[in-house]
């Protein structure tokens, strides 16, 4: 006859984000995960909108990374591909922590205005941060790349802006 106790607990989790509970509970087999951390990796999509009504030439040719935050301690950065044409562009990453903010960032002085960015974990949005259609954030090396044409749309360029849950 099969025994129908429950085994003692190995370890206990939460897999959730700060504010949401979304799952918590004791791992009878924590080998079936990550075995260093006991916690699954998770996926991560963050889209950058970088077009504005009005306002043209808003990509860069200049490399652009993303930098996925834990608490402000870098856990994963990816290249941003094709920012040099197109209004979007997405970027993949996984992660055993939970990703509480993105740090945009360029290396050169070819600006580029962030209009929005939205992050995604698990196929679900969990954060968006910016505003559509209402101003964007300058990247550049050039802290005056926002002359000509971009004023009323940010007030001045820095080489990362990071990107969080708004409060």
């Amino acid at each position: 006859m099969a025994s129908l106790a429950i085994p003692d607990a190995k370890e206990t989790f939460y897999v959730g984000f700060p504010g949401t509970l979304e799952l918590a509970g004791s791992a009878f087999n924590p080998s079936a995960t990550d075995k260093t951390l006991g916690v699954a990796a998770l996926p991560y999509k963050v889209n950058v909108d970088y077009c504005i009504s009005g306002l043209k030439d808003t990509t860069s040719a200049n490399n652009i990374t993303v930098d996925f935050l834990s608490n402000g301690k870098l856990v994963n950065r990816q290249k941003l591909q094709n920012t040099a044409s197109g209004c979007a562009a997405e970027v993949e990453a996984s992660a055993t922590d939970i990703i509480t903010a993105v740090r945009i960032n360029t290396d050169g002085g070819d600006a580029m205005l962030i209009d929005q960015v939205q992050v995604y974990r698990d196929g679900r949005k969990i954060f968006w941060d910016g505003r559509d259609n209402g101003g964007g954030y300058c990247l550049s090396t050039d802290a005056g790349d926002t002359a000509g044409g971009w004023e009323a749309a940010a007030s001045g360029c820095s080489k990362s802006h990071t990107f969080s849950n708004p409060a």
